[in-house]
């Protein structure tokens, strides 16, 4: 599934290094992948990781109940995904928020495979209901870069002060720390965010300090900047070309492994980024009924 050409994928790259945002008209977008109906019927159908569906409204998340979680205390849940639920949720003004729906959706899943290797980079794709006149989360910034499609009705961003009135068929990419805020008027909106999860110099830091690598005591104390920066170049430095590359690998895997939910614990086992999908999916819940 091509949602980019090559040449706007090479604009989308420009403005990645450049971290400016970006307003995309593309022409391969696939007039219907998604609109609300179908969306809703999907969703109803299916038995969704109560872990990976959320329900915010203005900031405040109401998280569903998960199995292992029965007998804990509960704050700001509700009892199950079910029809019932997300219509209840919807008519109080909640946003749903799906993540990891290449894992969950065929054609999402080739259009990931299809980023990954254009953009080097791991992808996440989640969905986002909001009803109209209503507001998921409050001004914030994310840590990654990602881009907006609109798949159904309009909504309203508000990236760096500037306004984008995005309506069905319109991308816009907002590259990592960018302040936003969005919201709906008159119309619902359907949209999918699609985050472009690459290594940083920070995932490489903290792979190794949970390594043995020889580093300072005090290599994550925010009053000693200088001695935790003199600690990773002279262990850079130490490194042999494989165990640097070893190192990278490690970092990658962990990088994945966060997008997939899996704890670092469980990381020691997963060799390859297929290891770790596999793990993933025998661990997920997902199923059709």
């Amino acid at each position: 599934m091509k949602l980019l050409s090559k040449k706007e994928i090479e604009t989308l790259k420009e403005h990645m290094n450049k971290k400016s945002v970006h307003l995309f008209k593309a022409k391969n977008i696939q007039k219907k992948l998604w609109d609300k109906e179908a969306f809703f019927t999907w969703l109803k159908t299916h038995s969704p990781d109560p872990a990976l569906i959320r329900f915010v409204k203005k900031g405040v998340e109401k998280k569903a109940i998960a199995k292992l979680l029965q007998g804990m205390p509960q704050i700001n849940t509700v009892p199950a995904v079910n029809a019932r639920t997300i219509d209840e949720m919807i008519g109080s003004g909640h946003s749903i928020q799906m993540r990891s729906l290449q894992n969950a959706f065929l054609p999402l899943s080739s259009l990931q495979r299809e980023l990954v290797k254009e953009l080097h980079s791991f992808i996440s794709i989640n969905a986002y209901y909001t009803p109209a006149h209503s507001q998921a989360f409050d001004k914030h910034y994310d840590d990654y870069d990602f881009f907006v499609w609109q798949l159904d009705g309009e909504k309203n961003w508000n990236v760096q002060g500037k306004s984008y009135h995005l309506k069905k068929g319109n991308l816009l990419f907002v590259p990592a720390g960018a302040t936003h805020k969005v919201s709906t008027l008159a119309k619902d909106s359907l949209h999918l965010t699609l985050s472009i999860h690459r290594l940083s110099l920070i995932d490489v830091i903290k792979s190794m300090g949970h390594s043995n690598l020889e580093l300072s005591a005090n290599f994550y104390d925010p009053n000693s900047l200088y001695d935790q920066l003199s600690a990773f170049k002279n262990a850079i430095k130490k490194l042999k070309p494989h165990e640097l590359t070893e190192l990278l690998i490690e970092a990658w895997h962990k990088k994945v492994a966060q997008c997939y939910f899996i704890e670092d614990g469980e990381i020691d086992s997963v060799k390859t980024t297929e290891g770790t999908w596999k793990l993933y999916q025998d661990r997920r819940e997902f199923t059709s009924r």
